[in-house]
C-alpha cells in the first residue's frame, strides 16, 4: 500500500487473510477497519507491518466479530505506534499472538478525552461485549498497554512490557 494516507482497508462482513503487507504510516484516517465476518470466514492479520498514525485514529479498528461465528485473529504483526490505539476492538471478540506494539502514545493532534493504549477494548453500539486472548506479545513504551472498557474481558499470558528509561 504505498503513499497511502487514509483508509488502506475496510471491510463489511467480509472474510479475509491479510499476510505479509506494509501498510505505511498515515497522517490521516485509519489504516485498516473491519465489521462483522461471513458466516463460515475468517478475518486474520498476519505477519504484517503496520506504521503510524497521528490524532484519534487508531491502526486497526475491528467490531461485530463474534463466537460462534468469525473473530478477529492478529498474529506476529509489528505495529509502529501513533497518537491512539493499535487495536481498537469494540463487540469484538479476538485472538492475539506475537505482536509487536510499541510507542502509541497520545499526541498533540489527538483533541479527545480517551486514552492511548496499544489494544484498547469495549462494548459496540448495541451492547456486544468483547472477549480477548491475548499471549506472547510485546509491549515496548507505550502510554498504556491495554485499556478495558464497560465488561470486556481478557485471558492474557506470557505478555511481555518494557519501559525505556531515559
Amino acid at each position: 500500500f504505498p503513499q497511502l494516507n487514509g483508509n488502506a482497508l475496510i471491510a463489511y462482513y467480509s472474510s479475509l487473510i491479510v499476510r505479509g503487507c506494509e501498510f505505511p504510516s498515515v497522517t490521516f484516517g485509519e489504516p485498516v477497519g473491519v465489521l462483522g465476518g461471513r458466516t463460515g470466514g475468517r478475518v486474520l492479520f498476519e505477519g504484517n507491518h503496520f506504521g503510524t498514525t497521528v490524532g484519534y485514529a487508531d491502526v486497526l479498528e475491528a467490531s461485530l466479530l463474534k463466537r460462534p461465528g468469525p473473530i478477529l485473529e492478529v498474529i506476529n504483526n509489528i505495529f509502529e505506534g501513533g497518537g491512539d490505539d493499535g487495536l481498537d476492538l469494540d463487540g469484538c471478540d479476538a485472538h492475539v499472538e506475537g505482536n509487536l506494539f510499541k510507542h502509541f502514545h497520545k499526541d498533540a493532534s489527538n483533541q479527545s478525552t480517551s486514552i492511548s493504549s496499544a489494544i484498547a477494548v469495549g462494548i459496540y453500539t448495541h451492547g456486544e461485549t468483547s472477549d480477548i486472548t491475548a499471549v506472547r506479545n510485546v509491549f515496548l513504551e507505550n502510554d498504556y498497554d491495554f485499556e478495558f472498557k464497560e465488561q470486556a474481558t481478557l485471558d492474557r499470558s506470557e505478555e511481555h512490557t518494557s519501559e525505556l528509561q531515559s
